[in-house]
């Protein structure tokens, strides 16, 4: 900014850099004064990694000329980051220390209100013992002073100008690291300097700019629109840094990742490098106990098992067993998504997963005899891989609702054919067919791995109220496949596996249930309770025959879609992620509004649901497996729960009737959602008030003050939810909102005329309210993220901000009258850990707003213990000896 010159000061004895203002600026009055007003702030600032500001001084040539206004900086030796990146790509190694140095710059910086605004390799010099110095601080907005929302940007917001080059030419070395909102000349704030940072470490570990183009305005269109290129960043960058730079890569600040602490705090944490072998390994103990060992030793049990099975005596005609617990480096985490995450190769030498790259998933694929870890490319928002027969090429689905196909030797994806995007499973047999699960409202469906149009190849059942049909998995002949088929209500633990011949169309069920069915050598495994089981397939008569034995406890799975996170290979190879997952028992806790808890419920059990009476008296909740729930009711003072249903059915989502006497609840009759309303006490029987059409879900939601109107939500089409309006005096039903995204979470206001609820898709549903009469008006009160809303009688919504691994409690003071609507300032309450992605309720709030009943995980450090994977080699010994 200006010209700069090195110079000494003699009083004090140092060198300084001196930095001279134009001539202009200098005679601008009102800008002069804000320039010093900013000078003195960034004066105040005093840290290692910002070169310091030490005087903003005047001096005069000779007494007749004007005076030189000039800034008295720290002089700092070093290289530019700039002529760094000259030479290329920075190695992580040595990219990464540079990056916490400018995010701890910041972070001091954004804690004393200022913010940089021009965040560049040109800002930024490293000293030769490797000290990082950001320079310039807050000097663009010193130059420019207050820019309102909404004006033209100025060249000061952009560059650091200086004397030498044409504007324009300035303009594009800095515009390709300005925020989209300062790119629209929007008022910026310390999320600005948060994507500068992005772009900064982007170009740093890749060698290249992220947005540059031939004029300043195709640089400013690249900033606003281009497509970020995941699949630039280096194989072996750690996917914590991957995730980093999607937060801080958001063009939307309001999904930007808000404070650079936290960045700094990801670049202080020890990262594994995704193709690098960690060097803490230990030796893995035969005995029973557990060893959490890295994943790096899944290359030791291979050459384990290579080397037994070398020495092994010939009469021995089995492979040796070799059983290890593996854990994946804190840096590399399953993405969290619908579906199975990993699969082996059928000749079990190598592993696909699905982790997360930036925002996006991604597969990584592991050779269990090399120790890298590798991203595939062309895979962005991959989920469900499956392998090619051959082993040669894997198969996945897409965010989007496309199957696609890619070589492990290289190359790009390609499209095999589009589906839904809530497709349940797929499988690739020797024929060149692929079978997949289409959804969850649909039989399976078959396409030729080449490409295609998908055909139908199974039809539900209506006499068994089945609804689905999912995770196909071929046997080896290609010939015929394993499913699951599941039925209205059941848990997937109890959903029938069955098994298609595709020349005949015969479907026939082998007489066992559980989830995510597989075949190999002579057996059909499957989960059930997150137990993998294993029995031996007859093949004359299709059924299973002898016991099930158990393979292995504690399998990460999911009896609320079936999805269970193991793979078997053909060749005695057998891998499964550890965790209790859905299976794990809840407690509830009381929490206040600043967050502090104390326990309610402290039996640990599977607790779902929690609704608080009208007059805040008492609690109601679900407990149970899915598909065996009842209802329960505890005093909110403490004391002892009174069981309130006692069929043998799902009987869950407990809503209390405004005078609090009566609760009402989902049921399930002859495969048919219904709602049953009970006596509170439990005397009386239940008695039915509405039923859904075949093979939808429907949950009530909230009853109003008056009570003559129940809303409730309903699947009318796969996992697409409505919010419908029950007339609890004609028993007729009308619809509130429906659009093709999912509304859900409907919540009457107390004068009853408005409903507040979310919508969206699933992980980003946003909070509206809207009155209840039809053509009345909307508004949207939540920008980052809103579900389960609560109306209270004070005239308060309160709401979750879903976050990992914490949510924020967030309260909104609102005002009604008539159909109008107004909402205040929102405030943040506490955080607390509570299961975001269920569908149904994890907490709820009491009528006047004190107290918060949260359902929570019995075990809050399990999601911190990072990735743990089972690995047995030779599996089918286990057998053998339980047989034995």
């Amino acid at each position: 900014m200006g010209e700069v010159y090195r110079a000494t000061d003699t009083r004090l004895g140092r060198d300084v850099a001196l930095k001279l203002l134009p001539e202009a600026f200098a005679s601008d009055p009102d800008r002069l004064v804000r320039f010093e007003r900013e000078a003195k702030l960034l004066a105040s600032l005093s840290h290692p990694n910002i070169a310091g500001l030490f005087a903003l001084e005047d001096a005069r040539p000779d007494e007749a000329a004007a005076p030189v206004r000039f800034l008295a900086m720290e002089l700092v030796v070093g290289e530019e980051l700039a002529e760094r990146l000259k030479r290329g790509a920075i190695p992580a190694e040595e990219a990464l220390p540079i990056a916490r140095q400018i995010a701890e710059a910041l972070e001091e910086a954004h804690e004393k209100g200022i913010v940089h605004r021009d965040l560049k390799p040109a800002n930024v010099k490293v000293t030769p013992d490797g000290r990082v110095k950001v320079l310039d601080f807050g000097l663009a907005k010193a130059w420019s002073g207050d820019t309102l929302s909404g004006a033209a940007p100025e060249l000061s917001q952009s560059p650091t100008l200086a004397h030498t080059g044409t504007a324009a030419g300035l303009i594009l070395g800095t515009a390709a690291y300005m925020s989209p909102e300062q790119a629209r000349g929007r008022a910026v704030d310390k999320r600005a300097d948060v994507w500068a940072f992005g772009v900064l470490l982007f170009e740093m570990l890749t060698g290249r700019r992220l947005f540059e183009g031939e004029t300043v305005s195709d640089t400013l269109a690249a900033v606003l629109r281009q497509e970020i290129d995941w699949l630039a960043l280096p194989a072996s960058t750690p996917v914590a840094i991957r995730s980093l730079l999607g937060r801080c890569l958001e063009r939307d600040p309001k999904r930007r990742l808000r404070d650079v602490g936290e960045a700094r705090i990801v670049l202080e944490s020890p990262l594994v490098p995704a193709g690098a072998v960690p060097s803490d390994v230990t030796a893995w103990r035969r005995s029973g106990r557990r060893a959490w060992l890295p994943w790096a030793v899944a290359v030791a049990a291979l050459a384990v098992a290579a080397f037994l099975a070398l020495h092994r005596k010939p009469e021995e005609t089995k492979p040796p067993l070799v059983q290890l617990d593996a854990q994946l480096a804190d840096d590399i985490q399953l993405a969290s998504l619908i579906g199975h995450r990993i699969a082996l190769s059928p000749d079990g030498k190598r592993l696909v997963f699905v982790a997360m790259a930036g925002p996006e998933s991604a597969l990584y694929l592991r050779a269990l005899d090399h120790p890298r870890i590798t991203l595939i490319p062309d895979t962005a928002r991959a989920l469900q891989p499956f392998f090619s027969p051959d082993g040669h090429e894997v198969g996945f689905f897409t965010g989007s609702g496309e199957i696609r196909r890619v070589s492990l030797a290289g190359g790009a994806s390609n499209v095999i054919t589009t589906t839904t995007t809530d497709a349940r499973g797929a499988t690739w047999g020797e024929g060149g067919t692929i079978v997949f699960g289409a959804s969850q409202e649909q039989g399976l469906f078959r396409v030729p791995a080449s490409g295609g149009t998908p055909v139908p190849l199974t039809t539900l059942d209506a006499g068994k109220y089945e609804r689905s049909h999912r995770w196909p998995s071929f046997l080896p002949s290609g010939q015929k496949l394993l499913f699951n088929a599941q039925a209205v209500s059941r848990s997937f633990d109890d959903s029938t596996i069955e098994l298609l011949d595709l020349a005949s169309g015969r479907c026939s069920p082998l007489g066992a249930v559980g989830s995510a069915p597989r075949y190999a050598d002579g057996r059909v495994l499957f989960v059930r309770h997150g137990k993998l089981h294993a029995a031996p397939l007859d093949a004359a008569s299709e059924t299973l025959a002898g016991a099930h034995l158990v393979l292995g406890e504690d399998v990460q799975s999911d009896p609320r879609n079936g999805s269970a996170q193991y793979s078997v290979s053909q060749t005695g190879a057998l891998a499964f992620v550890l965790g209790q997952g859905a299976y794990a028992d809840r407690f509830v806790t009381w929490s206040d509004r600043s967050g502090r808890t104390l326990p309610f419920l402290d039996k640990p059990d599977r607790y779902m649901a929690p609704r608080f009476s009208p007059d805040g008296r008492r609690v109601a909740f679900q407990i149970g497996e899915i598909g065996r729930e009842d209802i329960y009711v505890a005093p909110a003072a403490g004391g002892s729960a009174t069981r309130l249903t006692f069929e043998e059915r799902s009987d869950s989502v407990p809503v209390w009737s405004p005078d609090a006497q009566r609760i009402v609840y989902a049921s399930v009759k002859a495969g048919r959602y219904v709602f049953l309303v009970q006596s509170a006490d439990g005397s009386g029987s239940p008695e039915p008030i509405y039923e859904a059409p075949p093979r939808h879900f429907a949950i009530p939601s909230s009853w109003s003050r008056d009570g003559a109107t129940l809303l409730f939500q309903e699947s009318r089409t796969g996992s697409v939810f409505d919010i419908l309006a029950l007339d609890l005096r004609s028993g007729k039903t009308r619809s509130i909102v429906s659009t093709p995204a999912t509304e859900v979470d409907a919540c009457l206001s107390p004068d009853g005329r408005f409903v507040a609820y979310s919508a969206g898709t699933q992980g980003a549903r946003q909070l509206y309210v809207r009155t209840l009469a039809e053509g009345g008006g909307q508004w949207q009160l939540s920008t980052e993220g809103g579900i389960r809303p609560s109306w209270l009688q004070n005239g308060e919504i309160v709401y979750e901000q879903p976050g990992r691994p914490l949510s924020q409690w967030i309260s909104v003071p609102v005002r009604t009258s008539g159909s109008a609507f107004e909402a205040g300032a929102q405030r943040a309450l506490f955080h607390g850990r509570v299961d975001s992605e269920r569908l149904l309720r994890t907490w709820d709030v009491s009528p006047d707003g004190s107290r918060f009943a949260l359902v929570q995980p019995v075990d809050e450090t399990t999601e911190a213990a990072g990735v743990r994977i089972r690995m047995i080699f030779g599996w089918t010994r286990l057998l053998d000896w339980q047989a034995e």
